[in-house]
């Protein structure tokens, strides 16, 4: 028996300790006589523990006020479904001597918990279990209470598995022999009960919820560190942690009825379906479900389909986001779905539909798994976001062609880019990270860095494009170098950025074009072309002969004190240009005037059939040049080669046979328009045509026909296709393609029908057909406008593979792909 002055002689914290003992030995009452089971009493005794603690210390000033409320209360009683358990051997540590669990409960109780902590001070000097060796330090006040409640549960959860039938039938007789007498106690334990599971479950799974959030943190910190692997073993590894985070949460559940249980399990299964998919959904569900069948208990079965339905529903959700961002939306309809899946579970398992299980059990935990839900999907979406930002960042950076660099306050790299590692011969960015110039270059150069670089700090200034010249080895280079100081929130220099560019091809077109210039000059005088000088107002200042005699028609105007207009106007007078306007020509006139003091290029096509060439410059007090050749010649050669260079580009690009587009003409235009449709979200489908029973047509017929048969195969394709955007190509043998962009699948379903109906229309015969005449397969794959990016190859591999689908169900239909499995759909 634990007395008043005993409890009055041990520390505040050992007493609540003994205060959560008293209730453990108090509601052993109901156990013994059958109202509870033991892991029931033990449950509800540490509940109310947590409950009459919070409410005696609200009215007690100090400890010893405390003992008033709990002193002088008798202890002596008994747990009779313990007495034949043994002692589990993670607690034989607090003495041998104990022959059963009750002996170990009784002793604690008879001789208080100090000895106990002498125990675990000594199991601590053998570094076993160190988070839980000494509680007294490691936790203080309901820390240690929560610590050693734990403990107490344990033991009963031990003694309960190994003697199950007895505690049943212990349970059982008392039940019946306390029917009467117990009645009215029944009712009192009851309605004090109600008042405790509310608090505790509202506790239990607030704790669960922190639980859920720590598993979602752990993996938005390991994610960064799983970018290296394939999205099937980020899923799984996805699945892993969030089947962890389930165990931890079924670990750290409520118990309704004994085998049933409340926790937020269902809330990180339905996330790890709606982020992770179906490799995910499997993992997380394969290890919550395992380990829900290991608990066992009568409410197994219920909270394995529980689980199952989650999933489902989170399976759902899976699907309907699939290919697009997850909304705020998408997670309230998931969080309300799974919600109202819980309400109507919990209450089949709870077998009561009453307002107190309602407000204590019911309402707690489909609130909370839904709460729960919504925090860590707004948590995995955010950090989602922050891990594309930041690839972003580092895909910017490793691949721009600049050096790119950062440096702290003692010049010291701090980030460089892979270019900056490679050009300085290193394999690795990070190897030069510590390093500064004096690695890296001569010991002058790097002296002079050194000091630009701290005078830069110091001012605050940035330097732009500062061209430097380097010579390495006996190769000459041009670099462009911008740096700019860092500063902290307070506005203190941290250190420097700095961007290098490697001009050195631009300063040699540069010296070329110069060059070039400067021949130009000196072979002017003895030019042939013709050359004009018009000043600021548009006249004429000089000229020599050879321009006058190109223009024959106006070069008696072209003559040194004349004016612009004047001399359009008697182009427009004579006609000497072709594509001159018949109506407004004063407006013509005029703005040709305003557009000759500026740098141009242009060529025009004269009234005997000459083309001249005019380049006009203006110099630096605003006079304009201008330099007139004839490129007669040039032009015609031009015009010449356009017309092999179309013809040749037509012959590489068509198909000799049908007249078709050919494979490598399709390959580009099928790049082009999937880069078209994915850079504006445009639709994109193709279909794979092929000629059913081709080979055995050639071997009936002969290749002449068979020749023929592609060739009327194609006219067919062109004739129900639009001419301007969509493009037939033969895909080679007996196959074809066609794409159309901008047409969904629906569009591509009617092309595929209206092609098929005009091929049957003709009715080719073809006796080794089991048709009778000339048939196709058809596969369609359609890219939506919001589908996720897809290869050319992939694009094509889909509508092969329904292809093949249409060919392996009989022939003479089509088939459509969904772009992951093909889904066997026909168009008759």
């Amino acid at each position: 028996m634990l007395r008043a002055d005993k409890f009055h002689n041990i520390s505040p914290r050992l007493r609540i300790t003994e205060v959560c003992f008293r209730s453990v030995l108090r509601r052993s009452h109901e156990v013994s006589a059958g109202m509870l089971s033991p892991w029931g009493g033990i449950y509800r005794s540490i509940v109310e523990s947590f409950v009459s603690m919070n409410l005696l210390l609200s009215k007690s000033d100090t400890i010893d006020s405390l003992t008033g409320h709990i002193g002088g209360q008798p202890l002596e009683c008994t747990l009779k479904p313990l007495a034949g358990s043994p002692v589990p051997a993670w607690l034989r540590v607090l003495g041998d001597q104990h022959g059963s669990a009750l002996d170990l409960l009784r002793d604690i109780g008879n001789r208080g918990v100090e000895p106990c902590f002498d125990a675990w001070r000594h199991l601590s000097q053998k570094r076993v279990r160190r988070r839980w060796i000494e509680p007294h330090r490691a936790f203080d006040g309901f820390r240690c209470l929560l610590l050693w409640s734990g403990i107490f549960m344990k033991v009963c959860f031990h003694c309960r598995l190994a003697n199950r039938s007895d505690c049943r039938s212990t349970s059982e007789a008392g039940l019946s022999r306390s029917k009467g007498k117990e009645h009215k106690r029944r009712v009192e334990y009851s309605h004090n009960f109600n008042l405790v599971t509310m608090s505790a479950t509202w506790q239990i799974l607030i704790g669960n919820l922190g639980t859920v959030a720590l598993v979602i943190s752990i993996w938005a910190h390991l994610y960064h560190r799983l970018r290296e692997y394939s999205d099937l073993q980020t899923r799984l590894m996805f699945g892993l942690v969030m089947g962890i985070g389930a165990i931890v949460s079924m670990i750290l559940s409520v118990p309704v009825r004994p085998g049933a249980f409340l926790d937020l399990r269902f809330s990180l299964i339905a996330i790890s379906a709606i982020f992770g998919g179906p490799a995910s959904v499997l993992a997380t569900g394969a290890i919550a479900i395992a380990y829900r069948l290991l608990q066992g208990g009568t409410g197994v079965f219920v909270g394995v389909v529980s689980m199952v339905i989650v999933a489902t529903i989170g399976m759902g959700g899976y699907a309907v986001v699939r290919g697009r961002v997850i909304k705020l939306i998408d997670i309230l309809a998931l969080s309300i779905t799974v919600g109202i899946a819980l309400l109507v579970t919990i209450i089949a398992v709870s077998g009561r539909g009453d307002a107190a299980t309602f407000r204590n059990v019911v309402l707690p935990a489909v609130l909370l798994n839904s709460l729960s839900i919504v925090i860590a999907a707004l948590v995995l979406l955010q950090f989602r976001r922050i891990a594309f930002e930041r690839d972003l960042l580092t895909a910017a950076l490793t691949q721009m062609p600049d050096f790119h660099y950062v440096k702290n306050r003692e010049s010291e790299f701090v980030i460089v880019n892979k270019n900056m590692a490679t050009h300085n011969h290193f394999t690795s960015p990070a190897k030069m990270v510590g390093m500064t110039d004096f690695n890296l270059t001569s010991k002058r150069r790097a002296e002079t860095l050194y000091f630009e670089e701290q005078e830069l700090m110091h001012s605050g200034e940035t330097q732009i494009d500062k061209v430097e010249f380097l010579q390495e080895g006996e190769d000459e280079r041009w670099y462009s170098a911008t740096k700019v100081p860092l500063r902290d929130r307070q506005g203190s220099v941290i250190g420097m950025a700095g961007v290098t560019r490697d001009i050195t091809a631009e300063r040699r077109v540069e010296q070329e074009l110069r060059e070039n210039r400067n021949m130009l000059s000196h072979a002017m005088a003895g030019m042939s072309d013709g050359f004009a000088m018009f000043d600021q107002k548009g006249t004429l200042v000089f000229c020599n002969i050879q321009y006058s005699n190109l223009f024959p028609l106006s070069g008696g105007l072209r003559v040194a004190g004349s004016n612009i207009k004047d001399i359009l106007r008697k182009v427009v007078e004579t006609n000497e240009r072709r594509g001159l306007p018949t109506h407004s020509t004063d407006e013509w006139i005029d703005n040709a005037a305003a557009h000759l003091h500026r740098d141009k290029d242009e060529e025009i096509d004269l009234h005997d059939g000459r083309w001249l060439s005019l380049r006009t410059r203006l110099t630096a007090d605003g006079m304009a040049i201008v330099v007139a050749s004839d490129v007669t010649i040039m032009k015609q050669a031009e015009q010449s080669l356009r017309m092999v260079a179309d013809q040749m580009k037509y012959l590489a690009e068509t198909d000799g046979l049908t007249g078709t587009v050919n494979r490598r003409a399709l390959d580009e235009a099928i790049a082009t328009e999937l880069a078209y449709s994915i850079t504006n979200r445009t639709s994109l489908s193709v279909m794979m045509i092929d000629i059913d029973r081709f080979k055995l047509y050639n071997d009936t017929y002969g290749h002449l026909a068979g020749d023929q048969c592609l060739k009327t195969v194609s006219d067919c394709l062109r004739d129900v296709v639009r001419p301007d955007t969509d493009i037939v190509a033969r895909f080679g043998g007996e196959e074809f393609v066609v794409l159309l962009p901008g047409s969904d699948e629906a569009v591509a379903l009617e092309v595929a029908r209206a092609f098929r109906n005009r091929l049957n229309a003709l009715h080719l015969p073809h006796s080794a057909s089991e048709f009778g005449h000339v048939t196709v397969s058809i596969g369609v794959s359609t890219r939506n406008s919001h589908a996720p990016e897809i290869t050319a190859s992939r694009f094509l591999k889909e509508a092969d593979q329904a292809l093949y689908s249409a060919k392996r169900n009989g022939r003479d239909q089509v088939a459509v792909s969904d772009g992951a499995a093909v889904a066997e759909k026909y168009a008759s």
